[in-house]
């Protein structure tokens, strides 16, 4: 990465608000990190599916074969890093630590979940390991280093995302269902749903997805859909008025958004529902 840190093969970030290719790969020897900031992404390592939601770390093991499910990455905000596992023996040179600690850095990555809640410090840990190679500074390889262990101990040291689970009553759910579909023009944070539960956004997507079937956004907006469906055959404004009404920047916007969820455009619906 020309700051004297081989180890690190590739650290990076990716903001798409489109699906992307992922097909199926591995990296040899060695181990690959995904830090979830936004956005719910699926996943087959092996012939396991697996799904993460924000807040949580896929490590995916050396050789081991994995890709987007589908082949693709759902739109999503996430950090990758790639790292090759401690050679364990006298010659090897791991980010400068001798044997010893490399065993011990080995153990950790042993411990890791396939699923973890990342650690507090995620995100600040891969902007310091980024901004250390961009910078290129005499420090810059001892700085990489240094995140980089520290990163890897305190991944080690969280829980699996899926033990412990907190308990929420049924009535709370509802009414954070009732939060989610107050307003259909503007959808509210997941931070501060997951807030009203006293849970994680991590817990509450996955949570969610099992009682209701789709992702809080999905589910929102199939609602706000049916609902325009609805305004359609039982009003005579336009469908640019709908729209409006609705929080759509544009009539086609609405449309597309609509053909998506009911499977023909706004002026279909309302053609073969007598409008």
């Amino acid at each position: 990465m020309g700051v004297g840190v081989p180890e690190l093969v590739l650290v990076g970030k990716q903001r798409s608000p489109f699906a992307t290719p992922l097909p199926l790969h591995h990296h040899g020897f060695a181990y690959e990190f995904h830090f979830i900031e936004h956005g719910m992404t699926s996943w087959v390592v092996g012939s396991q599916r697996i799904d993460t939601h924000p807040g949580q770390v896929l490590t995916t093991l050396p050789y081991e074969w994995h890709q987007g499910m589908d082949l693709v990455i759902s739109p999503s905000h996430f950090w990758w890093m790639i790292i090759k596992a401690p050679p364990m023996h006298r010659t090897g040179w791991w980010l400068g630590l001798a044997l010893e600690d490399q065993l011990l850095i080995a153990e950790h990555l042993r411990r890791v979940a396939r699923v973890s809640a990342a650690p507090s410090s995620t995100a600040l840990a891969f902007t310091q390991i980024r901004d250390g190679i961009e910078q290129q500074g005499p420090l810059s390889g001892l700085r990489v280093r240094i995140a980089i262990i520290e990163w890897i101990l305190q991944l080690a040291t969280v829980p699996d995302a899926k033990t412990n689970p907190p308990v929420v009553a049924p009535d709370a759910w509802q009414a954070v269902e009732e939060a989610l579909l107050a307003d259909l023009t503007h959808h509210p944070s997941t931070s501060a749903l997951a807030g009203s539960l006293n849970v994680s956004e991590a817990y509450f997507y996955r949570e969610f997805g099992h009682r209701f079937g789709l992702s809080p956004i999905a589910y929102w907006n199939r609602v706000r859909i049916r609902t325009a469906a609805n305004r359609l055959v039982t009003k005579d404004t336009t469908i640019t008025e709908i729209a409006m009404e609705f929080g759509y920047e544009s009539s086609q916007h609405f449309a597309s958004s609509f053909k998506k969820v009911m499977g023909c455009t706004p002026t279909a619906w309302r053609c073969a529902h007598g409008r």
